[in-house]
């Protein structure tokens, strides 16, 4: 399993990316309807997976307070 966190966040970001480009260049499987969907459901499922197995995820899921990201998080929702 990849522990490394920037590698799990940059997956997150370029798995629904990677599935567009994917369904936009490959004219067969884009034809094709339900493979389509299956893979971009896939690339999406497995981006959430990445994103929740985040250690400052698994960390905020313990119950752990993460003082500078929710900081971060609260001036941002904040933000009008």
């Amino acid at each position: 399993m990849i522990s490394n966190p920037a590698t799990l966040a940059l997956a997150a970001w370029l798995l629904p990316a990677l599935s567009f480009l994917v369904l936009a260049i490959v004219y067969p499987l884009r034809r094709l309807g339900k493979p389509a969907a299956w893979f971009s459901t896939l690339c999406a499922a497995v981006a959430v997976v990445s994103l929740l197995s985040t250690p400052q995820v698994r960390e905020w899921q313990r119950g752990r307070r993460l003082d500078g990201l929710e900081r971060e998080a609260r001036a941002f929702i904040r933000h009008p």
